[in-house]
């Protein structure tokens, strides 16, 4: 009965876990939405003011990935994001004339580098969550086949 009772709590654990997780992955990823929101917001502004600042500069417009259509695909999109405030910052002197400070297009990078380390740590929470998930199922398993009677003894406690 000691034995039934250690596995009950193990199983419970495991569980606790599991819901802990997915709740910092669920959190993550609603921070990360939020996040990604906002900086696409800035990026559009941003864009629209250095497509003026560059207007005829083929190569400066290439280097912010300014030329052809923006990407519609979310990874694809970040990506190019984050290529055109690594590159804008150099640039900061002429977006100035734009109302664009250098101040905010540092903001601006450093929101893109805080959006990636919460993708990191929504993926880390995610897996963390399934690891929990399968332990708790191989506990689970285990019990089932050592005594046959767990599940049932497991419910009426």
């Amino acid at each position: 009965m000691l034995e039934g009772k250690s596995l009950k709590e193990e199983v419970q654990m495991l569980e606790s876990v599991k819901q802990d997780k997915y709740g910092q992955q669920f959190t993550s990823t609603d921070s990360m939405k939020a996040q990604r929101r906002e900086i696409i917001q800035r990026h559009r502004q941003h864009s629209k003011r250095a497509r003026l600042a560059f207007e005829g500069q083929r190569g400066t417009l290439e280097q912010l990935q300014l030329l052809g259509n923006r990407k519609m695909d979310t990874n694809g999109l970040m990506m190019q994001v984050y290529a055109f405030y690594s590159k804008i910052v150099l640039f900061a002197e002429e977006m100035s004339k734009y109302n664009i400070s250098a101040e905010e297009l540092a903001q601006s990078k450093a929101m893109v580098e805080a959006l990636s380390a919460t993708r990191q740590q929504q993926v880390q929470s995610k897996g963390q969550a399934q690891d929990a998930t399968q332990k708790r199922k191989l506990a689970m398993k285990s019990t089932t086949t050592s005594n046959g009677s767990f599940l049932i003894w497991l419910r009426a406690h």
